[in-house]
């Protein structure tokens, strides 16, 4: 399950996101839990995809002090990621995916993300606001 892999003190709420994985991953694994273009997931893979995350994001130092900018499209990966996110009590970031330029810049200057998670199309679109985070 996925409380293993949380930080200590950290407890999901009782009605949270995070706390309904982990009541699906306990009671019903098997069930598919997301469809896509690309492929569908049941809820064990996508609470261990989340499991993942959270791992590689702690290994990174991200911690209930951290703010993590997510700029991405819609997809499963973005959700693993949020969900990586709020399992080591990060502070998430949604980055509008069609912001540019001083607008992005802003965003990501004000918010002082300690780690930025993007999807490879916007790598060159971050770079060009000069913030100095590199995208995760």
């Amino acid at each position: 399950m996925l409380e293993g892999r949380l930080p200590p003190g950290v407890i999901p709420a009782e009605t949270s996101p995070l706390a309904d994985l982990l009541d699906a991953d306990r009671h019903r694994p098997d069930s598919v839990l997301l469809r896509s273009h690309t492929g569908s997931w049941t809820v064990a893979e996508f609470a261990a995809a989340v499991r993942s995350a959270a791992a590689d994001l702690a290994d990174r130092g991200v911690d209930s002090t951290s703010r993590v900018a997510i700029m991405a499209r819609n997809s499963a990966p973005m959700l693993m990621a949020q969900y990586g996110v709020w399992a080591v009590d990060a502070c998430e970031v949604a980055v509008n995916s069609e912001l540019r330029g001083a607008m992005l810049r802003h965003i990501l200057v004000d918010s002082e993300p300690t780690l930025i998670i993007a999807d490879r199309e916007f790598h060159p679109i971050i770079r060009a606001t000069g913030v100095d985070v590199p995208p995760g």
